[in-house]
């Protein structure tokens, strides 16, 4: 088993770790399919759309689709999403896990597939924008694209490159994209379900699972009721 205690840098995910926004996204991903392909599943058919990269949701819905296509069905979904994308809530428990961390000398980033001006506008709205360190979202028209990429940038924002210095930090998140982009980067990742978002098998690779952020907490080393 890795050994949590060293580290030092915790990396998290957004959507369906730190943000309840499943339901907001899956609800806007199924006026997208009822728009364009003139369907709409039931909400839990598009919870596995809450983690991976747009362009790759896009394939998955409309496996036909050429890169001009994808690049429409992108552009249609952030229009119909981001004038609501800000007003989504904290899980029960994620503000005091932040200050509990900080209060403990974490160095905290933000790993996330959505934009990067969007994470910082929900950062700031949610009043936790001061927890991170590092914010490292996606960039249109950049390598910044999926999540390996939003990882390393993180880590090099953090100074991390040598393997050595890897062991300091863990991704923290609840899907398989974020335990992939963990293990090509060369760093632990914990996996989450407070969200439901997790899907069979993708604890695979994890070196633990948590269902609360208290759970969180304790698999840092953190006791929940001290600071």
């Amino acid at each position: 088993m890795v050994d949590l205690s060293r580290v030092e840098i915790v990396l998290l995910d957004m959507d369906g770790t730190l943000t309840d926004s499943v339901s907001r996204i899956t609800e806007y991903f199924a006026a997208l399919d009822l728009e364009l392909h003139g369907r709409m599943l039931s909400p839990d058919a598009y919870k596995k759309y809450v983690g991976p990269p747009l362009a790759d949701s896009m394939r998955d819905m409309e496996p036909d689709a050429d890169e001009q296509r994808v690049a429409f069905m992108v552009a249609r979904y952030r229009e119909m999403y981001w004038p609501n994308a800000i007003d989504v809530p904290l899980y029960p428990g994620i503000r005091e896990m932040l200050e509990k961390l900080r209060a403990r000398g974490y160095r905290l980033g933000l790993a996330t597939t959505k934009s990067q001006e969007m994470s910082l506008q929900i950062l700031q709205h949610l009043g936790i924008a001061d927890f991170f360190e590092v914010v490292s979202g996606v960039i249109p028209g950049t390598s910044r694209v999926d999540k390996p990429a939003v990882i390393a940038w993180a880590l090099q924002q953090f100074g991390v490159e040598e393997p050595q210095d890897k062991r300091r930090v863990v991704m923290v998140g609840d899907r398989f994209y974020d335990i992939e982009g963990a293990q090509i980067n060369g760093i632990s990742a914990i996996l989450t379900t407070w969200g439901d978002t997790t899907q069979p098998g993708e604890e695979r690779g994890a070196v633990q699972v948590v269902s609360t952020p208290a759970e969180l907490l304790s698999a840092l080393g953190v006791h929940p009721g001290k600071n």
